[in-house]
């Protein structure tokens, strides 16, 4: 299709409609640079394609331009009010932004328009749980489900849902189904994983982190997940594996944090202590630089100023003055959920 779209406009260059074309083939294809300069370019030719808009403000928002799209999805459904998929993929900028409510009310319109719009009520449960408005999320999902029951992914967002819920066994059975209709989808295993480990149930867990590694080597987050069963044997291989993995100079640091923790983690099972050591520190060096890219800042200063403040506060006057509050009981008491040091 790109090259039929090329030849099109190699032979007419103001075709507006073939270079929109191809951007969306381009963009479908992950080649986002390229499709945004054709979408571009189709917009410019031809100012009042409203899907044009819609589709550069889609790839905008798979760069993370989330602002821009807006404004580009923004004009596509002022130019095509009825237009279903410029409210959707409006809604997934607003949802970019975190902007929930907002996001909501465009994937609501998108499925108005177009009834059976699967993309459109999954999404739109992700932003509900998002609000922890856990029973309206799982409401879509089951509209989602009845278009689409053999979606692995929605089964798994539902398990998810479920488990936020605190509906342990209704979310594991969801995550079982999950495999069952998608047995090639690594993130079900992953998170069918993760719900055995919470229960306890840690060899049937090793095995669904060892299965969606199968199907996914690269899913560092379920070599973590493996590590942290206790399951995973330091061969070197396993290290190899790891190693290689963070090799790779365009590995995302979201997948280089649980790839260091892993690795660390088998380290620390073999007695490597200073090797592990250096894998943890990596993995927590990342996570400081996620979270500064997001705004959050750690200060030492203040910190300290905290912990001043609470030793100065709690000091031994501070007790003595209320020394008739507690019991002269000496019946045990358990403590459940203390703060790590």
């Amino acid at each position: 299709a790109i090259a039929a779209y090329q030849q099109s406009i190699a032979i007419n260059p103001n075709d507006a409609a073939a270079h929109v074309n191809l951007g969306n083939a381009l963009r479908k294809h992950g080649h986002l640079d390229e499709a945004i300069t054709e979408l571009s370019k189709g917009i410019s030719l031809n100012p009042n394609m409203h899907d044009a808009y819609s589709n550069l403000g889609c790839a905008l928002s798979e760069k993370g331009q989330f602002d821009e799209a807006i404004a580009l999805c923004s004009k596509s459904v002022e130019l095509k009010p009825d237009f279903a998929e410029g409210h959707y993929f409006l809604a997934e900028a607003l949802n970019g932004k975190l902007r929930f409510e907002a996001a909501i009310v465009e994937y609501t319109r998108a499925a108005e328009l177009k009834p059976d719009y699967f993309e459109a009520y999954a999404s739109t449960g992700v932003a509900l749980a998002e609000l922890e408005r856990f029973d309206e999320a799982l409401q879509c999902h089951a509209r989602a489900v009845a278009i689409k029951p053999m979606d692995a992914l929605v089964h798994e967002t539902m398990g998810t849902i479920l488990w936020k819920k605190r509906d342990l066994n209704a979310g594991l059975e969801c995550f079982r189904r999950a495999v069952e209709v998608g047995p090639e989808v690594g993130t079900c295993w992953n998170a069918l994983g993760m719900a055995l480990s919470a229960m306890g149930q840690f060899e049937e867990a090793s095995n669904c982190f060892r299965r969606a590694l199968e199907v996914r080597p690269g899913l560092t987050v379920a070599y973590r997940n493996l590590a942290n069963t206790g399951r995973q044997v330091a061969e070197a291989a396993e290290n190899d594996r790891l190693n290689k993995l963070l090799s790779q100079p365009h590995l995302p640091i979201t997948d280089r944090v649980p790839a260091n923790f892993a690795l660390g983690k088998l380290f620390d099972e073999a007695d490597r202590f200073d090797e592990a050591f250096a894998r943890y520190k990596e993995a927590n060096s990342l996570i400081l630089k996620l979270q500064a890219e997001e705004g959050e800042q750690y200060d030492g200063d203040v910190l300290k100023r905290r912990v001043n403040h609470l030793i100065e506060t709690f000091d031994a006057e501070f007790f003595a003055r209320r020394k008739q509050w507690g019991r002269a009981s000496e019946v045990p008491v358990f403590i459940v959920g203390m703060p790590r040091s």
